[in-house]
């Protein structure tokens, strides 16, 4: 799972440390997750696994340190990105290959038509009205 790191700002004194977030302001006395939280502020994306190696490495109980940093800056859940399906809708007159070059990079994922046998407007409504609901369209020059 991808976690998305929100921004959040650390204020460090002699002996404490505050964490500044959407949450609010948290103190933080244990030197280790201070190092963790600044190691942490240099990525936007890091996985759970990579938190937890990060917590070890710092000697801090993965479980419970992921826990207390949950409640002090609010992580997000990122679901992986994929693709279904691409269709491709062209007007290449004369450019040969190109099909068959696309095919050849990314196999069974596309679906070719040619904008002259196609009613865009239909097509785009198609796809937009899929079950899944998760189509996404682009317009390419």
């Amino acid at each position: 799972m991808n976690i998305k790191i929100p921004n959040y700002e650390i204020l460090n004194f002699d002996r404490e440390s505050l964490i500044v977030s959407d949450v609010g302001v948290s103190k933080v006395h244990s030197q280790p997750l201070v190092n963790v939280l600044s190691k942490l502020q240099l990525s936007s994306m890091i996985t759970k696994s990579e938190i937890n190696e990060l917590l070890l490495e710092n000697g801090l109980d993965a479980d419970k340190a992921f826990q207390y940093l949950e409640k002090i800056i609010p992580f997000k859940a990122v679901s992986d990105t994929y693709f279904e399906k691409i269709v491709i809708i062209h007007d290449w007159r004369g450019k040969v290959g190109l099909e068959s070059l696309y095919l050849q990079e990314l196999g069974g994922l596309l679906e070719f038509r040619n904008i002259v046998d196609t009613n865009v407007v239909k097509a785009v409504q198609d796809l937009r009205d899929s079950p899944n609901k998760s189509a996404n369209v682009m317009k390419c020059a």
